[in-house]
């Protein structure tokens, strides 16, 4: 039986550093290393985004809470891909059990996922793990964001245009002021927030934040940014992991009255308020010409829904694990 044990802010964030600084493949291993150590991980659909190593040499599968034996599932490698500081392996089908029938597929060869409804908890250790693991996705996955802009600020300062760089070139440089305020609104969220105490769809729409805000990003580096191995690969797999692990939302209306039910619902609503401090991104970024369009982006950051502009990303869930990638 798995001891529960409810993983705090400053353990998830840890998930970030690796992600920020080292790459996806290390950042998995750590966040495996804290929710799920020894176990492979996979999604509600039976997709699964791990490190080379662990698909490797894991003999259990984590079935969105369930432990299993690998070997008495059915799975198909996808794919293997090679990342700065380390390969990850893209994993489908681990949601069939040996002598099931097999997965409905559509016409294209493409699974249908095998998506289950939550069972009713009867062991504390499962939904902690559950809620570290969505928690600790959100972290690693705003790491990888955060590393996304760097490199975009170092390419678009590097690259001229006239007697200027492209960094500062307006549209430019309020496209980098957009990703930045979506950074820090997301981190106003997280930040000393234990795992459990932020409500599911909250979680799902702050993944949404981070594609949209990647998808932005990857735009600036024009046709290098979707280079093999390069930042735009490691953003498409960290949509992936959104989708492979984050069950779409059933109503998005109700994320600011779900968020004010959570037990920490006056710090988390005070996000807003933190995330509009943002104006002072400029000074972080050194973006001080695009002043008052960052202001009035953060001044948006009140707003719970962000339903227009993140709407541009869609929900996680809505492409490979529903059928429709991979």
């Amino acid at each position: 039986m798995t001891t529960s044990v409810r993983l705090g802010a400053e353990a998830l964030s840890r998930c970030h550093l690796a992600a920020r600084d080292e790459g996806l493949a290390p950042a998995l291993t750590v966040l495996g290393s804290l929710v799920v150590p020894g176990l492979l991980p996979s999604g509600p659909g039976g997709h699964a985004v791990v490190p080379q190593e662990v698909a490797a040499s894991a003999d259990r599968v984590w079935l969105d809470g369930v432990v299993v034996a690998r070997s008495a599932l059915d799975e198909s490698t996808v794919d293997a891909v090679d990342l700065p500081g380390g390969a990850v392996v893209l994993l489908r089908g681990l949601g069939t059990r040996s002598g099931e029938v097999g997965p409905e597929m559509y016409g294209n060869g493409v699974l249908v996922p095998r998506l289950r409804e939550a069972a009713a908890e009867t062991d504390p250790a499962t939904s902690d793990q559950r809620s570290a693991w969505a928690l600790g996705l959100v972290w690693l996955r705003l790491g990888l964001s955060e590393a996304l802009r760097e490199t975009c600020m170092r390419y678009l300062n590097g690259r001229r245009t006239g007697s200027t760089t492209l960094l500062q070139q307006q549209m430019v440089k309020s496209t980098v002021a957009d990703g930045l305020i979506e950074h820090l609104e997301v981190r106003a969220v997280l930040t000393g927030v234990d795992a459990g105490r932020l409500p599911a769809v909250l979680v799902s729409h702050l993944h949404a934040r981070i594609t949209a805000a990647d998808r932005w990003l990857v735009n600036l580096l024009g046709a290098s940014g979707y280079l093999a191995g390069g930042p735009g690969q490691v953003a498409h797999l960290s949509e992936l992991l959104a989708e492979a692990y984050v069950p779409a939302p059933t109503d998005d209306a109700g994320i600011a009255d779900d968020a004010g039910s959570a037990d920490d619902s006056g710090r988390t609503a005070e996000a807003g308020g933190d995330a509009g401090r943002a104006g002072d991104a400029r000074r972080v970024a050194g973006l001080a010409d695009d002043a008052g369009h960052a202001a009035g982006r953060a001044g948006d950051a009140g707003r719970a829904g962000g339903a227009g502009r993140v709407g541009e990303a869609g929900p996680p869930g809505g492409g490979w694990a529903a059928g429709g990638g991979w």
